[in-house]
């Protein structure tokens, strides 16, 4: 059986490729990652504005049309403080930064060493600050094909999305009850557990709900990159189930950073594929390596 090889090791050999594919001095500099002038909402905790719109209705049976006048609410985004924690819903998606309660960013902090140790970065599972929140928002906002998705921003919870597996529409009509229950449940519970006890970012498909808490740019892309995966389909847990054959969880993980890359991240931000998403995508061949060379060693035997 071949030697099992532990995240440790795997720190070492990316020591030089974290050398060679850091930021230029250019890339560094702060940027802000463009949004709309306003977004309409259908609730949120920012001041808004009301207006008036109006929409015109036709039934197309009767061959009539007609006009109605109905009020929208508007969040001017020049007016948002992204240091500050708020809500935004509307159509396409749900945004939430909160933090988590004390006690739990106290052990996530300190379990979240190791994880700083292997990408050599403070800001992974540091928590968000104000430009990357806005960053956050602002891939929601420029990537319309994003759909039904709850984005939660330094904090989790976990018992109120597993609620939302039973009572949430979107939720329900997607996935049946049995693997709701049988995979939802765990998935809702346990990952989003271990999201907050390691402050590390993950998507649920069954929730449709991607839990970010790293300061950089493309850990929150990839995440969304999962659920432009997911999407593709009409139900979820199949491709779930899947994910338990290591060819397919390296695949879905791949799709995810190249969707990040090519399709979410700001160009100014692509060098982050090869900093953070590489040794990400390292650590799932990591796990696969092990995985399988433990098969063969029982099969051996």
């Amino acid at each position: 059986m071949a030697p099992k090889l532990g995240l440790g090791t795997l720190t070492l050999f990316l020591v030089p490729w974290y050398i060679f594919n850091g930021p230029s001095e250019e890339q560094k500099r702060p940027k802000q990652y463009s949004l709309p002038d306003e977004i309409v909402v259908a609730e949120t905790s920012l001041p808004f504005d009301t207006r008036e719109r109006a929409i015109i209705l036709d039934d197309s049976v009767r061959g009539m049309a007609w006009q109605e006048t109905r009020l929208e609410k508007v969040v001017k985004t020049e007016n948002i403080d992204f240091s500050k924690n708020f809500e935004i819903k509307t159509e396409r998606y749900r945004f939430v930064k909160d933090n988590d309660w004390l006690p739990s960013r106290l052990v996530g902090h300190t379990l979240s060493i190791p994880g700083k140790l292997l990408f050599w970065d403070l800001d992974y599972a540091w928590g968000q600050d104000a430009e990357r929140t806005r960053a956050s928002l602002a891939m929601l906002e420029n990537n319309p094909d994003i759909k039904d998705i709850t984005l939660r921003i330094n904090h989790n919870e976990a018992f109120y999305d597993m609620w939302r597996l039973f009572t949430e529409n979107k939720l329900t009509e997607r996935n049946n009850i049995l693997a709701r229950i049988l995979m939802g449940i765990p998935s809702a519970l346990g990952n989003e557990i271990w999201a907050e006890f390691s402050r590390g970012s993950y998507y649920n498909a069954l929730t449709k709900t991607a839990v970010c808490y790293s300061n950089i740019e493309s850990i929150t892309a990839h995440e969304l990159g999962h659920h432009k995966d997911f999407s593709r389909f009409t139900s979820d847990w199949e491709y779930c189930l899947f994910r338990a054959l290591p060819p397919v969880m390296l695949y879905q993980e791949f799709v995810a950073s190249k969707k990040a890359q090519n399709e979410i991240l700001d160009k100014r931000d692509g060098w982050q594929f090869n900093r953070y998403l590489i040794p990400a995508f390292a650590t799932y061949l990591l796990a696969a390596y092990n995985i399988l060379n433990r098969l063969l060693g029982k099969k051996k035997k």
